[in-house]
């Protein structure tokens, strides 16, 4: 799966209230385990934009479910203007 298929996946869970324009693939080690993040950058509907990491995926892990667990993050966290 490549960067294309995970901001495809981000994008379904936050549409229509927000859109990556980007996403990226990244790698951590910590205690001797690489792990991946990712990272997508777009702005919400009203054009504010964002930018959010995703928790760390572990080796094996499934990074289109952590790509949709990050879009549902990214709409419980944004704040409405009351």
């Amino acid at each position: 799966m490549g960067v294309k298929e995970l901001r495809d996946t981000f994008n379904l869970a936050t549409e229509p209230d927000a859109s990556a324009r980007k996403a990226f693939l990244d790698y951590k080690t910590q205690g001797g385990v690489q792990y991946q993040i990712l990272t997508f950058e777009g702005s919400f509907a009203d054009g504010v934009a964002f930018s959010i990491k995703s928790n760390l995926i572990r080796p094996n892990g499934d990074p289109n479910m952590m790509a949709r667990e990050t879009g549902l993050l990214l709409l419980s966290q944004r704040q409405r203007p009351e």
